[in-house]
């Protein structure tokens, strides 16, 4: 008899960095998008807080939505541990580069489409050719 290999969704640890290391890269170029239609297109920094907000929401939306789809459990829970992460990964990320601490009213939006990403995630069919033991 053959054996299955043990796909990387059954560790929990890993399949919540890996999703959200997806969501990382995503706000990133989402980001980046967004600063060049500022740039070249507004020529204000007008808008700039609502493309934050939306790169943070659809980013962690992603990232849950993925490790829900793949992990077929807790998606409720588990998104709502990927939108941390993917704050706590902000937080990092502007204390080293800008030296200020980001507005504590992110988390909320974080945390509330990381939840709904991953009970999106879990409730959707199920990937082809996907193997879990």
């Amino acid at each position: 008899m053959r054996s299955r290999k043990r796909s990387i969704w059954t560790n929990l640890f890993f399949s919540i960095m890996l999703s959200s290391l997806s969501g990382v890269v995503f706000i990133f170029l989402l980001n980046v998008l967004f600063s060049a239609v500022q740039f070249f297109v507004l020529n204000d920094i007008q808008f700039a807080w609502i493309f934050s907000w939306v790169s943070l929401v659809t980013g962690t939306f992603l990232s849950s939505y993925i490790c829900g789809k793949y992990r077929r459990r807790n998606g409720l829970i588990e998104g709502a541990v990927c939108g941390a992460v993917i704050f706590a990964v902000v937080c990092t990320v502007s204390l080293a580069v800008v030296h200020h601490f980001p507005m504590l009213s992110k988390i909320f939006p974080a945390l509330v489409s990381g939840a709904s990403g991953g009970v999106f995630g879990v409730n959707s069919k199920r990937p082809r050719n996907f193997t879990d033991i």
